[in-house]
Order: structure tokens, then C-alpha cells, then sequence
């Protein structure tokens, strides 16, 4: 069973400023609010005003804990990673959570750990074997696969009524579901699930951000379909130590990532609301929406000015052609 909600990221709003949006502080009340469940995420905060959003049906019950909270710095190696004791671990997230006021949340909290020991990089420890998916784990697999449990754990238990979200399962950086890169990717969440790393989470993040634009390819659109099937039906696939599926919250953004031409640039919302409509068809009700801060990169349009873009397309495709 899937709750739909749709976490906004705050990185696509300071992109969306570019396209000259202006406040519409003044704007009538959009009456069919499409946003509904969508849930809106920023990095380290909330939004600063969440009445700005009530009108598009856009929440604002989502928290994006960076890993720096979760001694996972950028540029930590993983020997540092593996070496944190659960005691500093604890006294660090204990520290953040009071210093954000997220004691007794019931939000939605996405534990973003990435570096080297981040979980797209998992499969690249594992080893080869002739046996069932050709892989196995290593010494250091089981190692970096701990780590992160112990961290869940940790959060969990000062967290205890919140949603908690593991970030980053799957990322897709190419189309190519047959490619080397992905089946190990892939490889790495499915034996990290027989060691039971889903157990203590409510929800996996696969990042379906969107890295193509008109200006790569003719066919961006159905390159960025693919990718984002791709991720949800990986993360849809995987299961905890009973067999049991474990909810999925694809993380979208209003700006286009990787190596793309357009990258940071902002996506129309009519694009990103197409996006929302692929992820919905794959019987996924939670969405999120990342966006680094109260306005989009490079730009002075808030979230919320971007939201009302997005519902305005919205309500123009559910009222047909």
C-alpha cells in the first residue's frame, strides 16, 4: 500500500528563477490542488513558509538530513566510515536533531549518506561468483553494509515516530539497464537486503533525477522515462530479511543533473509534471520533490512560485486536450 506524497527538492527552485517567475503573491487561489501528497524536502530545513503552499497542495513534512550529522563528511574514506563508533554517531545526530528542532517528528526524514561509501558505490565491493547474479560479498562490503545499518539504527532510535528514508537506492547515471555499472549497482542493494539493511527504514529513495535535456538528444524524453523507470522498479524489487517489499519515495527535482548540457538548468514544469505522471503508472504513490533551499539554484523563484507552475500544469493536463 503507497501513500502519495511527493517530496519537492529545494535545488530546483533556485533553478527555476531563471525563467523569470514572479511571485504571484497576489494570484488567485488555485482551486484544484494536484499536489496533494506531494511532499516537499529541503536540505537541512524546511520551507520557510509553508502557507506559500497550501494553495498548490504542495507539504512541507519532509527533512533532508545531510551526512555530515551521520559522521559521513564529504571526502571521508571508508575506513573512517566503517571506524565511527556507535557513541559518536549518536552524540553527533543527537546534536543536529535539537539543534533543528526534529525531536518527536512524525515527518519524513531522508538520510542522505553519499561519498565513497555511499550505497551506489556498494557493488563495487562486492566479488565475482559464478552463482546465482554472479556476485558475492567481500570482507568490506559486509563492513561498509553494517556501518550504514548502524547508522539507521541510530536514527531510528532518536527518531522513533519518524518516516525514515534511505537515500540514494538506486541512482541511474545512464539509460543502459544492461550496463555493467548498473547491474553492480543493483547487485550491491540486493545483497545489502539479505543482510538486512531495509529492516528499519519505512522507505526507499531512488533518485530519478532528470539528466537529459532537448538540447542532448531529440529522444530526452524518453531517455529521462527510461532512467526513471529503471531506478523505481530496481527499488521496487528489493526486500528486507522477511521477503517483504519495502515502500518506495522517488526523489525528483526541478533541474536537470549529470552531464548534460542543461545541468542546473530549470525543467519546465510541464516536463517534471510528465515525470510525476511516469512515476505515478508505476503504482508508486509517494514522490518526493528536492530542492536545496527556499529558492531554486541560481535564481530568486521560490518553491512555492515553481509549485504553482507545476499545478497549473497539472490542472491542464487533467482537463485534457
Amino acid at each position: 500500500m503507497y501513500k502519495f506524497n511527493i517530496v519537492i527538492l529545494l535545488a530546483l527552485l533556485a533553478m527555476f528563477a531563471s525563467m523569470g517567475l514572479t511571485h504571484a503573491s497576489g494570484s488567485a487561489v488555485i482551486e484544484d490542488a494536484n499536489l496533494n501528497g506531494i511532499v516537499l524536502t529541503l536540505e537541512n530545513k524546511y520551507y520557510s513558509d509553508s502557507t506559500d503552499l497550501t494553495a498548490t497542495g504542495l507539504a512541507n513534512n519532509s527533512f533532508t538530513i545531510n551526512g555530515a550529522a551521520l559522521k559521513v563528511s564529504k571526502g571521508i574514506d571508508i575506513n573512517q566510515f566503517i571506524g565511527f563508533t556507535e557513541s559518536q554517531i549518536t552524540d553527533s545526530l543527537a546534536r543536529y536533531i535539537t539543534n533543528h528542532n526534529l525531536n518527536g517528528t512524525t515527518d519524513y526524514i531522508l538520510l542522505d549518506m553519499e561519498g565513497d561509501a555511499g550505497p551506489r558505490h556498494w557493488g563495487r565491493h562486492l566479488t565475482a561468483d559464478q552463482d546465482d547474479d554472479g556476485f558475492s560479498t567481500s570482507r568490506t562490503f559486509l563492513d561498509i553494509v553494517n556501518a550504514y545499518k548502524l547508522r539507521i539504527s541510530v536514527a531510528r532510535s532518536l527518531l522513533p515516530d519518524a518516516k525514515i528514508c534511505l537515500y540514494g537506492m538506486p541512482v541511474p547515471e545512464n539509460p543502459f539497464v544492461h550496463s555493467h555499472t548498473w547491474i553492480q549497482q543493483i547487485a550491491g542493494f540486493t545483497h545489502a537486503g539479505t543482510l538486512g539493511l531495509f529492516d528499519d527504514a519505512d522507505y526507499i529513495v531512488p533518485v530519478c533525477y532528470m539528466r537529459f535535456c532537448e538540447d542532448d538528444y531529440a529522444n530526452y524524453k524518453h531517455k529521462n522515462q527510461e532512467e526513471t523507470t529503471m531506478a523505481i522498479q530496481a527499488a521496487q524489487s528489493f526486500v528486507d530479511t522477511d521477503g517483504n517489499h519495502i515502500d518506495v519515495f522517488p526523489l525528483i527535482t526541478p533541474t536537470y543533473f549529470g552531464n548534460s548540457s542543461c545541468v542546473l538548468s530549470v525543467i519546465s514544469a510541464d516536463d517534471l509534471w510528465e515525470q510525476i505522471t511516469w512515476i505515478k503508472g508505476l503504482g508508486v504513490d509517494t514522490i518526493g520533490l528536492w530542492v536545496g533551499n527556499d529558492t531554486l539554484p541560481r535564481s530568486t523563484t521560490t518553491v512555492s512560485q515553481y509549485a504553482e507552475q507545476l499545478n497549473q500544469a497539472a490542472n491542464q493536463d487533467s482537463s485534457g486536450p
